[in-house]
C-alpha cells in the first residue's frame, strides 16, 4: 500500500519508502542504484512520464539508508519546478514510481506514493477554505457574513429603519463615529455638525509633519502661507542669531525662522528650487561644500565669506568681505571687499581690493568699476601666477594704484584708469595695455611689452614742457639767471622779498588800481619779450593742443554710444583714445568720468565706447585726448 498526499501548489513533497529481505519480510535491507533518473511521475493516469528530472532531490545525499537507518530511503519532489512547463497544475492527480532499483539482489519497481495538488496556502500550514454550500444549500456573501442586511424592528438589538435606510437623531447625541474621508456625505447637514468640522480643519496647526504631502490641498494652503516667509524668493541664514536647526521645507530657513547653519539653508533652497541665500549682516560664513548657481548675500549687506577651497560655479557673491581659495566656472563678485584671495576665471563688479589676488588657472578675468582699498603709496596686487599659462585680464574704469606680478608670455592685460595711482608691471613676458590718468612703472626691465595709450601723467607733461623749453633757444645762462631772480621777486620764494613784493604790488590809491608800483614788472616783461621761441616748439605745442578735441553730445546717447559734433572722417579713427566729460557737463554723474573709444562711424559721427555708469544727454560736453 502506498501513501496519498495533498500538496499545496509550489510546495516540496518529501517521499519515504522502505525495503525488506526477500526471505525474511521482517528484516530491513539496503538497496543500491537509486538515482533521480529512477523517479518517474505520471499525471492523471497518463502513460506519459514527466519529461524532466529537475526538481527531484535524493535526501541525505544519496537517498539510501536515510540518517544511517538501514532500509529507510527517501527523495523529495519540488512542485514549484516548472522545467516541464504546465506539468504541475492545481486539481491534478500524480503517481510517483521508482523504477529499476536493486533490493536483495533483485530488480524492483514500485509505486512510492500518490499526491494531488491543491491551491497554494496564503498562510503556511493554514489551508484555504472556499465555502459555496452549507447543508447542500448554495451560500451568498451575506449568508456567510461578508455583508449585513439590517431588518427593521423595535426589539432589543434591532434597528428602526425608515424607507429602507438607517436614520439617526441629531449629531450632538451620537458618539464614537469613525468616518473615512469619503464618508463625510453620510453626516447630517445639521449646522452644528458642519461648524465643528470646519473648526477642526481651519484650526489645525501647520508644522513640518502635517499638511506637507506633495500636491495635496493642505500643502497648497501652507504654501500660500509660507511662501511669504521666503521673502524675495530666498532662504535666510543667520549663524549668529538664527533659530532654525532643521531642513524642513516651508518651515526652516524662512525670514522669521532663519537657519543657524549655511549648509541647512542650502539644503532647503535646493528642495524648494530657490537659488537665493540671503545672509544676515555680521555673519562670518565658511563654505564647507560645493555650491553652484546660487545668489549669496544681500545687496547692501555687511558680512564675511571664507571660500574654503570650494567650487562656486555660476554663483553671485554680493557685498561680502571675501578671502580664501575657490574654484569653479564663472563666479561673479558684486560690491565685495576682496582680500587675500586666489581662484579661477571670474568677474568682479564694483569691488575694492585690499590684498593679493592670485590667478590659479587660465581663463578670462573681468574687473569693472573696481578700485584699490589700500591707503598710502602701497597698492593691491594681481598675481598672474607662476606657470599658470595664458591669462586675459580686462580691467575697466580702475581707480587707484595697482601692481601686476608674474606677467608671462601669453598673458594679455588691459588696464583703463580713471583716477590716479601708479600701475606697476612685473614679469617676464606678455602684454600690458594701459590707458587713462596714471603713472606707469615698468618693473620688468622691458621684458613685458607695455603699451601706453592716451596715458596722462606728470612725467609725460614734464617731458613735453622740457622739450618746449629746450627748443625755445633762450639766449644765455645769464638770461635764465635774470629770469629766475625776477621770478623770485614775483613769488617771494627768496623769503626776504616776499613782504616787499606784496607791498610793491598793492595799489597806492584807488586811482592806481591795476597799475603796479614796482618797475621790475616792466623789466620782467621786457625780459620775457626778449626770449624768442623757434618755430619747432611752437608747432609741437600747437599739435598737442590740436590733439585734444572738444565735443558736444547730440541726439539720444546710450551708455555705450553717442552722436556728437566731433567730425569722424574715417571709420575707427579715434579707437583707443579717451573721452573725459567736462567738470561742468550737464549730467552731474558723468563729470570727470572717462571711458575708452572702441569704434567710431564716419557716416553718422557716432562714437562707441566702453559702458559708462550713466547715459549722457544731448548737450553733455567732453574732451577726447
Amino acid at each position: 500500500m502506498y501513501p496519498v498526499y495533498t500538496v499545496p501548489a509550489g510546495d516540496t513533497l518529501p517521499v519515504f519508502f522502505h525495503t525488506f529481505d526477500s526471505n525474511d519480510p521482517s528484516a530491513s535491507v539496503t538497496l543500491t542504484g537509486l538515482a533521480v533518473t529512477d523517479i518517474e511521475i505520471y499525471k492523471d493516469g497518463s502513460v506519459t512520464q514527466r519529461a524532466s528530472d529537475a526538481g527531484y532531490t535524493l535526501l541525505d545525499t544519496d537517498g539510501i539508508d536515510f540518517d544511517g537507518i538501514t532500509g529507510i530511503h527517501g527523495f523529495s519532489i519540488d512542485t514549484g519546478d516548472n522545467t516541464d512547463a504546465g506539468f504541475y497544475t492545481v486539481g491534478a492527480w500524480y503517481h510517483v514510481v521508482v523504477s529499476s532499483v536493486t533490493v536483495d539482489a533483485a530488480t524492483v519497481n514500485f509505486v512510492a506514493c500518490a499526491f494531488r495538488i491543491v491551491a497554494a496556502e496564503g498562510v503556511a500550514g493554514v489551508p484555504d477554505v472556499n465555502v459555496t454550500h452549507v447543508g447542500d444549500t448554495a451560500q451568498t456573501a451575506r449568508d456567510l457574513g461578508a455583508s449585513v442586511l439590517l431588518s427593521s424592528g423595535t426589539g432589543t438589538g434591532q434597528v428602526s429603519l425608515s424607507s429602507g435606510t438607517v436614520t439617526v437623531g441629531t449629531n450632538s447625541d451620537k458618539t464614537g463615529y469613525s468616518l473615512a474621508a469619503t464618508g463625510l456625505d453620510a453626516i447630517s447637514q445639521a449646522a452644528t455638525g458642519m461648524v465643528e468640522i470646519a473648526k477642526a480643519v481651519w484650526d489645525r496647526v501647520l508644522s513640518g509633519a502635517t499638511h506637507n504631502i506633495a500636491s495635496s490641498a493642505g500643502r497648497r494652503l501652507r504654501s500660500l502661507q509660507d511662501n511669504g516667509l521666503y521673502a524675495l524668493a530666498a532662504v535666510w541664514v543667520d549663524e549668529v542669531n538664527g533659530t532654525s536647526t532643521g531642513t524642513i521645507s516651508y518651515e526652516d530657513a524662512t525670514v522669521t525662522n532663519r537657519a543657524n547653519d549655511f549648509d541647512n539653508a542650502q539644503t532647503v533652497a535646493a528642495a524648494l528650487f530657490l537659488n537665493r541665500i540671503f545672509v544676515a549682516n555680521g555673519n562670518s560664513i565658511t563654505l564647507t561644500a560645493t555650491i553652484s548657481n546660487f545668489e549669496i548675500g544681500v545687496p547692501g549687506g555687511n558680512w564675511t565669506l571664507a571660500l574654503g577651497g570650494q567650487a562656486i560655479t555660476g554663483c553671485d557673491i554680493n557685498d561680502a568681505v571675501v578671502s580664501g581659495t575657490y574654484s569653479g566656472t564663472d563666479p561673479h563678485f558684486h560690491n565685495c571687499e576682496v582680500g587675500a584671495t586666489s581662484g579661477t576665471a571670474a568677474k568682479f563688479y564694483g569691488c575694492g581690493f585690499t590684498g593679493t589676488f592670485t590667478v590659479t588657472a587660465t581663463g578670462n578675468f573681468d574687473l569693472v568699476d573696481c578700485y584699490s582699498l589700500v591707503a598710502g603709496a602701497s597698492a593691491p596686487v594681481i598675481d598672474l601666477g607662476a606657470a599658470v599659462g595664458a591669462t586675459n585680464i580686462s580691467i575697466r574704469r580702475w581707480s587707484g594704484g595697482l601692481t601686476l606680478n608674474n606677467v608671462q608670455t601669453g598673458d594679455v592685460v588691459s588696464v583703463d584708469v580713471i583716477s590716479g595711482g601708479t600701475i606697476t608691471v612685473n614679469g617676464t613676458g606678455g602684454t600690458v595695455v594701459i590707458r587713462g590718468m596714471c603713472n606707469v612703472v615698468d618693473g620688468s626691465s622691458g621684458s613685458v611689452t607695455i603699451t601706453q595709450t592716451s596715458v596722462v601723467n606728470m612725467t609725460k607733461i614734464n617731458a613735453e614742457a622740457d622739450t618746449a623749453i629746450s627748443d625755445a633757444a633762450l639766449a644765455t645762462a645769464a638770461s635764465l639767471a635774470t629770469a629766475q631772480a625776477d621770478l623770485d621777486i614775483l613769488t617771494g620764494t627768496d623769503g626776504a622779498t616776499l613782504a616787499t613784493s606784496q607791498a610793491n604790488y598793492a595799489p597806492a590809491t584807488a586811482a592806481q588800481v591795476g597799475t603796479p608800483v614796482d618797475t621790475d614788472i616792466a623789466t620782467d616783461i621786457a625780459n620775457v619779450a626778449a626770449r624768442t621761441l623757434t618755430a619747432a616748439p611752437l608747432a609741437q605745442l600747437t599739435q598737442n593742443l590740436n590733439n585734444c578735441i572738444a565735443g558736444t553730445a547730440s541726439g539720444t546717447p546710450t551708455t555705450t554710444t553717442m552722436v556728437s559734433n566731433v567730425s569722424v572722417t574715417v571709420n575707427d579713427q579715434f579707437n583707443g583714445r579717451i573721452i573725459t566729460f567736462d567738470d561742468d557737463t550737464t549730467t552731474a554723474a558723468l563729470r570727470r568720468q572717462s571711458t575708452d573709444i572702441t569704434a567710431c562711424t564716419a557716416a553718422s559721427n557716432t562714437l562707441t565706447f566702453t559702458a559708462l555708469t550713466t547715459a549722457p544727454v544731448s548737450g553733455d560736453t567732453f574732451t577726447i585726448t
